[in-house]
């Protein structure tokens, strides 16, 4: 979203960076800020100078936050009266605390306030671009959290090995203490961590009236690493990759009709038999998330960063649905590897019995977003190929690993099917919170309770897990699984929804 306009970090742009920084940068930090520039940032020395920009952005953060929302007080703790100063991140402590970015403030009993009244004044100030960008990087679930990162130790390898490469430079006697793998992690470090600070800063200037001085924008930059924005981009990579899924396996109609056993012909009897496709995995999405658009064009409003904050709240309290859709990214993408490994087995396998042996070249597709070039299935005829073994009556004869291999093929439709229903128990029970979040009650239309809804996420976890975890090794396993899966009541329930 912001790319850097000149990679070179030289003394002028460090000048300009100070003069801007000294609209929000408080006097009594402007000698540390500029060591940290002129020693650290323009060395590449990153995590040094992340240890002092963290800190340096902190404070200045806190001082705007207790201007803009009155509370003089909160720039000092107080060990008498057990009051804490308002920080940067440390949202598991928010009962005890404001948080600077946080767009409610806390009541008196240390609960969010959401009402009008308690929003943050701190964001009106920064502005949602600011904000966003500011919240990505230190406090989001599934961001960097730097301060964090730097104070729990979490980077203490690469600070030890900066300062030991500081003290060579003092004492030049001193052996490399580096390896070539931590030196190349340093270079990853140094290229992207102070470069972002510095857009921190620059950021930070320009939403208190400095001009861009180091970055110019391609984008507005949105919510990458909140619940939000993270679930967004999970689910639509979901959709479009099972969409690709059935284009491929049902709309080509290649897939032979085989059964594997009754477990197999119970498990794709249920699931073929419900009404739940991609279409509708779509709308309940965009039902949930009627006001969120991660994708935007428009500049990131204030109010989207209110509205995205509620919808962060649903998310929270759907933890297990959460984990479930990044469960059956991961099981998709296993599947999908073991299909390219069945398919590579089954194209090499030589035996002049076999009329398709070794009659096409076959080239995996890694990208399942894509049908690829003209729309061909890289899998048809590996899939052809399955079938006529699966069906030929001297079968038994096949070695192993060429019967799994075909059998993988065989049981792609339940594959499909399984993923595509744990997504939808995931969202249906995200839209029911959505809908007590709402209007403070579970909808009358919902024919399923929440909890029903919560049983059927947790089922269809361990389910998929299973399902995966043999698809190499064990796949009768696997097919019971799915037979075991669309055995729970919960299941039950959400199909004949």
């Amino acid at each position: 979203a912001l790319i850097c306009s000149d990679s070179r970090f030289d003394l002028l742009t460090e000048n300009k960076l100070l003069f801007a920084a000294s609209s929000f940068v408080p006097r009594t930090h402007h000698k540390l800020l500029k060591l940290g520039l002129r020693r650290y940032a323009f060395n590449q020395n990153p995590i040094c100078f992340a240890t002092i920009a963290c800190l340096v952005l902190e404070h200045s953060l806190r001082l705007i936050w207790c201007s803009a929302n009155n509370r003089p007080e909160d720039r000092v703790a107080s060990i008498g009266y057990q009051r804490y100063y308002v920080t940067l991140d440390g949202i598991g402590q928010m009962n005890k605390h404001d948080v600077v970015l946080s767009p409610y403030l806390l009541n008196s009993d240390g609960i969010v306030n959401r009402a009008a009244t308690s929003q943050n004044q701190l964001i009106p100030h920064l502005g949602g671009p600011t904000t966003a960008f500011l919240c990505d990087l230190f406090c989001t679930p599934n961001g960097p959290n730097i301060r964090s990162a730097l104070t729990h130790g979490i980077l203490d390898e690469m600070l030890s090995i900066e300062l030991y490469e500081m003290a060579r430079e003092i004492d030049s006697s001193r052996p490399r203490g580096e390896t070539s793998d931590i030196s190349y992690r340093r270079q990853q470090h140094s290229d992207c961590l102070i470069s972002t600070l510095l857009i921190s800063l620059d950021l930070l200037a320009v939403s208190r009236g400095s001009k861009n001085l180091l970055i110019r924008h391609q984008k507005s930059p949105v919510p990458v690493f909140s619940h939000a924005g993270t679930f967004t981009r999970n689910v639509e990579w979901l959709l479009q990759a099972l969409s690709f899924f059935y284009d491929t396996i049902i709309s080509n109609g290649i897939v032979a009709v085989l059964s594997l056993g009754p477990h197999h012909d119970k498990a794709a009897s249920v699931l073929s038999g419900t009404n739940v496709d991609i279409k509708r995995l779509v709308l309940i999405k965009e039902n949930i998330e009627p006001l969120y658009d991660c994708h935007k064009t428009s500049v990131w409003s204030v109010d989207d960063v209110f509205r995205e904050s509620e919808y962060n709240v649903i998310l929270a309290n759907c933890r297990a649905a959460i984990i479930l859709i990044e469960d059956v990214m991961a099981a998709l993408r296993h599947y999908c590897r073991e299909r390219a490994k069945a398919a590579e087995r089954l194209m090499e396998y030589e035996d002049p019995a076999w009329s398709n042996s070794k009659k096409y070249s076959f080239y995996p597709s890694e990208n399942l977003a894509s049908t690829g070039t003209m729309g061909i299935d890289p899998y048809a005829q590996a899939r052809s190929v399955a079938a006529e073994m699966l069906l030929n009556k001297n079968r038994r004869k096949l070695p192993s690993e060429v019967k799994k291999a075909a059998r993988i093929f065989s049981i792609e439709t339940l594959a499909f099917a399984m993923y595509k229903t744990g997504v939808f128990a995931a969202l249906k029970h995200i839209e029911g919170k959505a809908d007590v979040q709402k209007h403070g009650h579970e909808n009358d239309d919902t024919a399923i309770p929440n909890d029903v809804l919560l049983k059927a996420v947790e089922r269809s976890r361990m389910c998929i897990s299973t399902f995966n975890n043999h698809l190499d090794d064990n796949i009768e396993k696997s097919i019971k699984a799915a037979a075991d899966f669309t055995s729970g009541k919960a299941i039950k329930s959400l199909l004949a929804s």
